[in-house]
Order: C-alpha cells, then sequence, then structure tokens
C-alpha cells in the first residue's frame, strides 16, 4: 500500500516537472509577488528545481532540498504558512513510532512533517483493511486528532484483488 502512495506522489511531481512551470512566483493581479519570492528564498536558501504552482486559496512551491522533496505553501497574499515533507516512519519521533506500531502495527502509512510558524507537527495517512485514518501529532508525539472513514467496497475489493493480507491490517 505505501509504495502505491509513493507511487502516486512520485507521478504527480513528474507531471509537474513535464508540464511547463514557471521558475518564479506567480503573479497577482498582474504584479509580480516578490516579498513572497524573498521570503521563500530565506526560508529555504538551499530549495532546487523549483516549481511554482496557483492554488484555489493561494501558491505552492514544490522544490528539493538535500534531495529531499518539500512543498511550501503561501496564502493568496503571499504569506508563508507552512512546508510539508514526506518522511519514512522511521524518522519519525520515538513516541509516534510506538503509537502507529502499537495500535496501527500492519496499516499502510503515508508520513508528512509539517513545519509552520506555530510549529511542528506530523501528518500520518493509514489504511488499514477497513478504514483511512488521519491522525496528527504534536513534536513529543501526543495525538492531536484522529479521523477515520470507512473504505468503500469497491477499495476493499481492489485490495482483494490486490493480495492484501486482511487478516494483518
Amino acid at each position: 500500500m505505501i509504495l502505491r502512495y509513493f507511487t502516486l506522489f512520485s507521478a504527480i511531481i513528474c507531471l509537474l516537472a513535464c508540464k511547463e512551470q514557471p521558475k518564479t512566483p506567480p503573479t497577482a493581479v498582474g504584479q509580480p509577488i516578490v516579498p513572497m519570492q524573498e521570503d521563500f528564498a530565506k526560508r529555504c536558501p538551499n530549495a532546487q528545481d523549483v516549481v511554482w504552482d496557483t492554488l484555489d486559496v493561494g501558491f505552492s512551491a514544490l522544490f528539493t532540498d538535500d534531495e529531499i522533496e518539500k512543498k511550501a505553501f503561501y496564502d493568496a497574499k503571499g504569506v508563508y504558512q507552512y512546508t510539508a515533507t514526506f518522511i519514512e516512519q522511521e524518522s519519525l519521533p520515538k513516541a509516534i513510532q510506538q503509537v502507529l506500531d502499537k495500535k496501527y502495527q500492519n496499516a499502510a502509512a503515508v508520513s508528512l512533517q509539517i513545519d509552520s510558524q506555530k510549529g511542528r507537527t506530523y501528518q500520518i495517512e493509514l489504511e488499514t483493511s477497513t478504514d483511512y485514518i488521519n491522525l496528527e501529532f504534536d513534536e513529543s508525539g501526543k495525538l492531536l486528532k484522529e479521523e477515520k472513514h470507512p473504505l468503500s467496497n469497491e477499495e476493499i475489493q481492489r485490495q482483494e484483488e490486490e493480495g492484501v493480507d486482511q487478516n494483518h491490517k
């Protein structure tokens, strides 16, 4: 399952890279958002392969930093919101790893480290044999939010076709 998530993420990255993207931030009402570009350069001085995109709620910059893929988000006024980094489960704080090992031992997981002006949090997306689960933790490993959404019959059927062992999730 986790391989599917990373494959999907890689496909999205490839599509973004293949599509012509501006190397500088998008403009608002025809004027370059220079403060956003300057802020990005200060926050991410080692950013490479930067690809800017316009979102419904603002802007994002997909980039690599020390060969790690990251994405910075800005609101519609060009004000920094947060940076998301895909990380391996082994890179999560030990307290979070313990919760995942105890409660979600065999679930497929995708982990994000979110850095914002409010601090660092971790968002984990899990898939079990019956549910999608979204978890949010603070740096100390305290669970801040847990949301469960049942899988549809089609998703359960897909798991069975892929040979997912229902007894181990």
